[in-house]
């Protein structure tokens, strides 16, 4: 830790060069292999640390060095959104000093090597605002100066000043914010994308009562190099999409929910039992309301029935019965299914259905590949192709060499009616096969619900041949009947979901 030591303020801003300057000639290479810092995010830069706007931030604690003596608790900030790479630095003060600076060294080429000629540096005092530098032993550095002995602003050597910074004290904290391109074409700024990984210095100062404290970090006990920064991608949007059950699984074994996920609207279709103990089905178009919640109306249907030919878009009567909110943990791992139902209000706590341990549940992204046809994994909500029987659909839960297909549609008597099928590739790539059957089972608002109770019975069979990962035909028997339906996936949010 270095003293406070006196300065005159007349020359501050030669005092600062020369601080840096001294650092070069110091500083030991190397990079402090424990401070690797990342995060994806947009700030504002005002000098207002916004703890919204920096919630996603990569952070390190520091000590920094006061003018008094002593040290105050501060913290380093840094994210990166697709154009910038933000810093802010944070510290507790009751007042502004009446100098401060501070500057951000880079090791461009990530070597280890401190002040390299080329080298990005930004910078922000009080008294003189924002700037852009390089390192350089160019003029008006001394002639046979080391290399990287000056910081050089890029305005005054055929560059930009590229970026922004502000400073700020409320009377608890002193903040520092800044904001400088990740691609600003300027031969002397770095030039970085995502998985990019750039070493920085930060230098700190702090002058009041002509005594100036400066701070420098990471303080690396064996290096005192630089910390890194990994420039990174946002993360994709949580996204539920598949099938889920009762909590601990297989608790309530015979009825189910699947999701299919789109922007921020979940489709659900609820599996489940009437008070005359036969398969019901509901639709949940919930939509997002906060982080992680999802709510809306249920609905249930009558329609043709499954046999129908032709079948009629749009035929079906659509009654609401309800609503419903689904709250997702953090985790995205299980959730709180809430409901009232023609009256009656109850909460499951439910999770992903994963048919064996040995097979990971895939991974759903929305928006992340506009073409469906490329895809090699078929979770989806399905239905005849573009619409055309719209009334009716299937649900393909994928997993392995399984799809768990559930099928809502409607009976020979018009009634809401839900059927499965456990298909299992065969030896034809990318056609699945399995016995078609139905349930019964205890009402869904039965306390409690006795999986023991679920009757199911084989009333035919299906093959699912997928022609791409948009396409497939759907061939059953169902109680003598047999059809094939041509399907493709329901899109409500375009691009659609694609899972793996």
């Amino acid at each position: 830790m270095k003293p406070p030591r006196s300065v005159n303020p007349s020359i501050l801003s030669l005092a600062l060069l020369l601080l840096v300057a001294l650092q070069a000639v110091v500083a030991p290479n190397g990079h402090a292999a424990s401070v690797s810092l990342s995060g994806f995010g947009t700030a504002t830069i005002d000098g207002k640390l916004d703890p919204a706007e920096w919630a996603a931030a990569g952070r390190a604690e520091f000590l920094v060095n006061l003018p008094e003596g002593g040290t105050s608790a501060g913290t380093v900030f840094v994210m990166n959104d697709a154009n910038n790479l933000y810093f802010a630095v944070r510290f507790a003060r009751a007042f502004a000093d009446q100098g401060n600076n501070a500057n951000f060294t880079f090791d461009n080429n990530h070597n280890g090597v401190m002040f390299e000629n080329g080298d990005d540096q930004i910078f922000f005092s009080t008294s003189q605002g924002f700037s852009d530098w390089f390192r350089s032993n160019q003029p008006a550095c001394p002639p046979g100066s080391m290399p990287g002995c000056w910081g050089l602003g890029d305005a005054g050597y055929g560059g930009t000043n590229d970026g922004a910074g502000a400073f700020r004290n409320d009377g608890a904290f002193s903040t520092y914010e800044f904001a400088h391109p990740l691609k600003s074409g300027d031969v002397h700024d770095f030039s970085l994308a995502p998985g990019s990984v750039v070493g920085f210095v930060l230098a700190l100062e702090l002058i009041n009562n002509g005594v100036l404290a400066d701070t420098n970090f990471p303080a690396h006990p064996s290096t005192n190099g630089f910390a890194d920064v990994v420039i990174t991608s946002p993360a994709a949007p949580a996204n539920y999409q598949g099938l889920w059950w009762n909590s601990p699984p297989a608790s309530e074994s015979g009825w189910g929910v699947n999701f299919a996920h789109q922007g921020d609207i979940i489709f659900a279709t609820w599996f489940t039992y009437g008070a005359d103990n036969q398969p019901q089905w509901y639709t949940i178009r919930a939509q997002k309301t906060a982080a992680n919640v999802y709510a809306g109306p249920v609905s249930s249907f009558t329609g043709l029935p499954f046999n129908t030919v032709p079948y009629t878009a749009n035929a079906n009567v659509k009654t609401p019965v309800g609503t419903a909110t689904i709250t997702f943990t953090a985790d995205g791992q299980s959730a709180t299914f809430t409901y009232t139902v023609n009256g009656i209000t109850q909460t499951k706590q439910i999770v992903p259905q994963q048919f064996t341990p040995s097979i990971p549940l895939p991974t759903c992204v929305w928006g992340a590949q506009p073409d469906l046809t490329l895809a090699t994994n078929y979770q989806d909500l399905w239905w005849a192709t573009d619409g055309q029987e719209s009334g009716w659909g299937i649900n393909f839960t994928h997993q392995g060499n399984i799809i768990f297909a559930t099928w809502f549609t409607y009976d020979s008597t018009g009634k809401a009616w839900w059927l499965f099928s456990v298909a299992r590739e065969t030896a034809v790539p990318k056609v699945y096969s399995g016995d078609v059957k139905t349930a019964s089972g205890p009402p869904f608002d039965a306390e409690p619900f006795d999986p023991n109770a679920v009757v199911r019975t084989s009333v035919g069979n299906a093959t699912i041949a997928v022609i791409d990962g948009n396409h497939a035909t759907f061939d059953y028997t169902v109680n003598g009947v047999t059809q094939t339906k041509h399907l493709t996936r329901q899109v409500f949010a375009s691009p659609g979901t694609m899972c793996q």
